[in-house]
């Protein structure tokens, strides 16, 4: 159960069932409610405003959209979008992360870059004239935007 969300006062938590859909579990008495508006694609972030909102992160055309769920009647408005300027080499964007003031937020951005070089007309080449040699060389780069 660890990463999902549990409200200010440690009464309820999100969680998620194997058919991936959320429920609210209320940990005094085993309890389990639907989260309106809470869409299986979706992933559950934090509690905001008094633990009256859900923030989730939603996938969609290369993006991440944080939305605001309000959990007494599922209305969802979106909050912030995250679009990577520059996607060259990105193997994953990781789930948000929203600050405790609810003004910031954070993700992880993991990025494969590779520098390729062509040299042409090494001396030390045994071979024909004109032979060419590429090397690649692998940057693994991990980034925190915040």
């Amino acid at each position: 159960l660890e990463g999902l969300p549990l409200t200010s006062d440690g009464e309820r938590m999100v969680i998620r069932r194997p058919s991936r859909e959320y429920v609210l579990l209320t940990l005094a008495d085993g309890s389990l409610a639907t989260i309106p508006g809470l869409l299986a694609t979706d992933n559950a972030i934090r509690f905001g405003e008094g633990d009256r909102v859900l923030y989730v992160a939603a996938r969609a055309d290369g993006s991440t959209r944080i939305d605001r769920i309000e959990l007494a009647t599922g209305a969802r408005t979106p909050w912030r979008t995250i679009t990577l300027t520059d996607s060259t080499g990105v193997l994953y964007v990781g789930d948000p992360v929203v600050s405790d003031d609810e003004q910031q937020y954070a993700y992880a951005c993991w990025r494969r870059i590779a520098d390729l070089y062509l040299m042409e007309n090494l001396g030390w080449a045994q071979q024909s004239a004109g032979t060419t040699v590429v090397a690649v060389s692998l940057r693994p780069q991990a980034a925190l935007v915040w």
